[in-house]
């Protein structure tokens, strides 16, 4: 997203010192029904880490979200850039109908969340860990009657949505980490006996050893010393030992 920034805040004020300066940095325009219409939507995100004694971590994230409203040509009687912004925004309600159809069926496997940058910036509030709140904005006037119905249509399928979201809590250490690290050492051993098999038995994954180092510059000096020699690259881990030990090597 052009322009995203993500700054550091110690305060409220701070908060909404930025809350106010997004605001004013909305695009807007004027048209027949607006003389101060949204030409793009805003999304506000904070983000919350809370550190307790003992380790435990938690985090948050709280996305405010301004839907610029749908727009009908007839009406607004918008021309030129405006009726480009308007054909944007439209279709990107589009797509985020979409999704919320999708979430809201049981028999959907797939959410199209990538359609547009709109629905893939609110994944995690659409059908993530979380707790969503609409609030539908409605003009209760007969000549806006389709436009009133279309959004309360809209805000059903949303409320049909439904999420089990849990406190997303990490421990240093804790049985989360140490399930994860015995998933990489069985990973790693499963790579080292592939590599037995395949005749690549000199092949490391995790910090080398002494011993394997010194292999590494004797073959930089094998290399620097032969022209037909060739350092066989073995695998990402070892093309950056390489590359170390040659540096130390010049300096």
């Amino acid at each position: 997203v052009r322009g995203l920034k993500m700054p550091l805040i110690q305060n409220t004020e701070e908060g909404l010192h930025l809350l106010f300066e997004s605001q004013m940095n909305r695009a807007i325009a004027e048209h027949q029904l607006n003389d101060a219409s949204s030409r793009s939507h805003c999304i506000f995100t904070l983000h919350f880490v809370a550190r307790h004694r003992g380790g435990k971590v938690v985090e948050s994230k709280f996305n405010i979200v301004d839907l610029a409203g749908s727009e009908r040509m007839v009406k607004t009687e918008a021309a030129g850039q405006v009726q480009r912004e308007s054909n944007y925004i439209n279709k990107s309600l589009s797509f985020l109908e979409q999704v919320v159809i999708a979430l809201a069926s049981k028999s959907r496997d797939h959410v199209p969340y990538r359609q547009s940058k709109l629905t893939h910036v609110l994944k995690d509030s659409l059908g993530g860990n979380c707790n969503t709140l609409m609030v539908a904005c409605v003009w209760p006037h007969r000549s806006h009657l389709d436009q009133t119905v279309s959004t309360l249509k809209f805000a059903t399928r949303m409320q049909m949505v439904k999420n089990k979201p849990t406190v997303n809590e990490s421990r240093p250490g804790g049985q989360g980490s140490a399930k994860l690290m015995r998933q990489v050492r069985a990973l790693k051993e499963e790579l080292a006996f592939h590599d037995i098999i395949s005749g690549r038995s000199s092949v490391f994954y995790s910090a080398p050893t002494p011993s394997d180092v010194q292999a590494v510059r004797d073959e930089i000096v094998a290399f620097v010393e032969d022209e037909g020699k060739v350092i066989e690259v073995r695998s990402m881990a070892h093309v950056r030992v390489v590359m170390e030990e040659m540096r130390k090597m010049i300096i």
